[in-house]
């Protein structure tokens, strides 16, 4: 019987690059610590990379390459098998290659080249599924809320029957509405004032927003943010105990303003499916004022992974299940705001549309009627 192939130093500095990525944000993890967990001297490191960032990418290349292999093949005689086909796939993917999967979630943060890249991959896969193409809309409806619940912990814990997604895609998630025109999306939206702080906690968390915004959350240290807020260190102190618990305090100062944005002005009169897009283009409006604080909010998926939980734990509890037809209201729900979520990633990074008010009229007829055969 042939030995085990002996594992090479380039294969088994990657390897503990994958282990430390997939458990701890880009930032955080050293070189150094890539070669202690390897079992490898610094120097070893430096024959076959030049820095951390090309370690990265080429795990990053390592998976795009592997990914689309997973779904060359997707059986079925019916739009409605192929559509199963693939979720099943794509979940199974999740619990086979998490720790790559987590890495990616960064890396297409980072390097939006990579978001792009599975773009195409994911638009490849729905036109083999559904043997036209489709358009934005249909690209987020189909994708946007499975991507999220592949990544919500509430939904790795428990498996997602992929039927049953496949039925909500098909079938629509609200009742239909009985509405007519659009002009409730053309309405004045009024953005946000950026306002000035009076308490000493919100002018510290107002200048570590802009600091956080303008240069990420790992490039500012304390002294920098109370210097900004025009402070001490040691009155950063008395009201945090770290920069971690800073950052988890501007994602909750952040969720809590928008939300406060969009039910102030959210017309609740509206068709339920109606109060949902009205509520997603007052959440383009509120962030493209407050880019800075999108931008945190996505950083602080890796930085401070815990407090987004607590943020889209909040929004879930506030959120509306009225008019939804489904009975499992807590996938509709997380569906919806993994939509919201994508939607925002398209519009502020991947700038794939340039005006979400026709897209949005797109997506009434699909979150009612469902994606078209």
């Amino acid at each position: 019987m042939k030995g085990k192939r002996k594992t090479s130093t380039r294969e088994k500095l990657l390897n503990s690059a994958v282990d430390l990525f997939s458990q701890r944000w880009y930032e955080s993890v050293s070189i150094v610590e890539i070669c202690k967990n390897a079992g490898l001297s610094n120097g070893a490191f430096y024959k076959y990379f030049s820095d951390k960032e090309e370690v990265f990418k080429n795990i990053l290349d390592t998976f795009m390459e592997s990914f689309p292999l997973r779904f060359q093949t997707l059986p079925g005689s019916t739009i409605k098998e192929r559509l199963t086909a693939f979720y099943t796939l794509l979940f199974q993917a999740n619990r086979e290659d998490w720790k790559y999967i987590n890495i990616f979630r960064e890396g297409e943060y980072r390097y939006p080249e990579y978001e792009r890249k599975l773009r195409r991959i994911y638009m490849d896969i729905l036109f083999r599924i559904y043997q036209r193409e489709v358009r934005e809309s249909e690209y987020l409806y189909a994708l946007g809320g499975v991507r999220f619940l592949v990544r919500r912990p509430v939904f790795q814990e428990t498996r997602v029957d992929p039927e049953t997604l496949t039925d909500l895609v098909m079938g629509g998630i609200f009742k239909s509405s009985s509405g007519k025109g659009r002009d409730y999306l053309d309405t004045p939206l009024n953005p946000p004032l950026k306002e000035g702080a009076t308490e000493t906690r919100d002018k510290l968390i107002q200048a570590g927003i802009e600091l956080f915004g303008n240069r990420g959350y790992h490039k500012v240290n304390v002294f920098e943010i109370s210097r900004a807020a025009g402070f001490s260190v040691g009155t950063f102190y008395i009201h945090f105990k770290s920069k971690e618990e800073f950052l988890a305090e501007v994602i909750r100062y952040i969720g809590k303003g928008l939300r406060h944005y969009i039910g102030k002005r959210i017309d609740r009169t509206l068709p339920r499916v109606r109060m949902e897009l009205q509520g997603w283009l007052l959440f383009l409006s509120y962030f493209s004022v407050h880019l800075e604080n999108y931008e945190i909010a996505r950083d602080a998926e890796f930085a401070a992974s815990e407090s987004v939980r607590e943020y889209y734990d909040e929004l879930e509890k506030r959120y509306s299940t009225a008019g939804i037809r489904i009975p499992n209201t807590k996938l509709a729900v997380n569906y919806l705001l993994g939509i919201g979520h994508h939607l925002g990633i398209e519009y502020f990074f991947s700038k794939s549309f340039s005006d979400p008010v026709p897209l949005l009229v797109e997506m009434e007829e699909l979150l009612t009627s469902g994606m078209p055969r």
